[in-house]
């Protein structure tokens, strides 16, 4: 029979008590020194030797406890990097690496968040060049990329405030007519009361003038678009230019680009200035084919005049919008659309130069329409208009009828300028002109 196991001996114990209080001090040491991983380790060889030891189990929640507080940390890094919190993310990963200075992901991320420090360092840096040689918007353009990443660095306040006592309200419209969108932004950041400002110094034509008239009358769309993110008003009116609105006058310049985005922004096509005109009918008054091609696409509507009925009409031609010359268009004006092909309409449009000698006459108008087909003209073309130009000189000089002579003189010159005249005639129709025929 097998003898029963007694107590253990003296040599047993000793060298197992040993082992046990080295290991706890080498947890404690390890825990002081901020090294949570070596505590972890140590304090799991301590429990296999007595796991039933009391300063063991307090060691062990103290470190328990520190893993918590560790894991929180880390989970906070990634939302200050996202709230551009980049001096609260280097305090909270220095946080993390003073309880545990092992910890790789730790070590990575304090690695990243250098690397931003040191460029937004640069950035500082060349703003406060910037500001010291007066280029505002530069400065802010500078500080607008601090910002993105680390919007409470205290150097950055500072530097923003000193950008703002340098710059007044009407660096607005300098900024503008510059095409200048950080100093744009900066002034706008700097006063954002700015923002319905009105033009009283300099060129007497932007007198009265908004940031976003001015914009539109630039053809800024950039500009205009910084403007209506920071609530410019887009129905905004001038005291002088009829009380245009920035709609209007995108029409007036013939500005594609801002009068998209003016509309997409929310501005009424029918407002009217204070002659009862739309910014359609402006487009039309002030020869923009394109841009009046453009707004009735988008919806503009027109008082319906008959001129400009007539422009309208070989406006949507040099855009060959076939549906908008057939809203216009009827009868044999329709008849003669319709048997054209769409290069043909668009080549008619191109050449389109002015409408002239414009009469109404008991609800019907007739107007002459005047092409430039020397912008089409091919070498054939001119040739043969040289050989017509002599015999009419002769027949001019032949002539004994004064008028005739005059209409024959008309005639010359129009050919030698490449000119063409068509007649239009339109009707009243239940109160709107509409194209009724084209003669030529």
């Amino acid at each position: 029979a097998c003898p029963k196991p007694g107590p253990p001996t003296a040599a047993v114990t000793k060298p197992s008590a040993t082992a046990l209080r080295r290991w706890l001090l080498s947890v404690s040491e390890a825990l002081l020194a901020g090294r949570l991983s070596q505590a972890r380790d140590f304090i799991g060889r301590a429990l296999k030797v007595d796991p039933e030891n009391a300063a063991a189990q307090r060691l062990l929640f103290e470190i328990v406890s520190d893993q918590r507080r560790l894991a929180e940390l880390m989970g906070r890094i990634q939302a200050l990097l996202d709230n551009r919190d980049l001096t609260g993310a280097e305090r909270t990963v220095r946080r993390a690496l003073s309880m545990d200075q092992d910890n790789q992901p730790a070590k990575a991320w304090l690695a990243k968040i250098e690397g931003l420090k040191r460029r937004v360092g640069a950035w500082l840096a060349q703003a406060r060049a910037a500001l010291e040689q007066g280029r505002l918007g530069a400065a802010y353009r500078l500080y607008t990329r601090v910002r993105e990443l680390d919007v409470n660095n205290p150097q950055l306040r500072r530097g923003l405030s000193v950008l703002r006592a340098g710059l007044r309200p009407d660096d607005i419209f300098t900024a503008i007519k510059d095409n200048n969108l950080p100093l744009l932004s900066a002034v706008l950041y700097a006063h954002p009361g700015a923002i319905t400002s009105r033009y009283r110094t300099g060129e007497a034509r932007f007198y009265d003038f908004t940031p976003l008239h001015l914009a539109a009358w630039r053809g800024s769309p950039e500009a205009a678009k910084v403007l209506l993110n920071h609530g410019a008003g887009v129905e905004a009116r001038v005291k002088r230019m009829h009380a245009y609105t920035p709609l209007h006058l995108a029409a007036l310049m013939g500005r594609p680009a801002v009068t998209r985005l003016l509309v997409a922004r929310g501005a009424d096509l029918a407002v009217k200035d204070d002659q009862g005109r739309t910014p359609l009918d402006v487009a039309v008054d002030a020869g923009r084919q394109k841009l009046a091609a453009l707004l009735t696409r988008l919806g503009g509507v027109a008082t319906g005049t008959p001129k400009r009925i007539v422009r309208r009409l070989f406006a949507a031609a040099a855009a060959g919008d076939v549906e908008s010359m057939k809203r216009l268009a009827t009868g044999k004006a329709l008849a003669s659309i319709k048997s054209k092909s769409i290069d043909e309409i668009k080549r008619i449009g191109r050449t389109f130069k002015s409408v002239a000698g414009l009469k109404i006459d008991h609800g019907r108008a007739t107007a002459q329409v005047i092409f430039d087909v020397s912008k089409v003209m091919t070498e054939q073309e001119r040739r043969q208009l040289k050989r017509q130009l002599p015999a009419l000189r002769k027949m001019a000089r032949a002539t004994t009828d004064p008028q005739a002579r005059r209409n024959l003189e008309q005639k010359i010159a129009d050919l030698e300028k490449g000119l063409v005249r068509v007649k239009v005639k339109l009707a009243k129709v239940q109160k709107r002109w509409l194209v009724a025929d084209l003669e030529g």
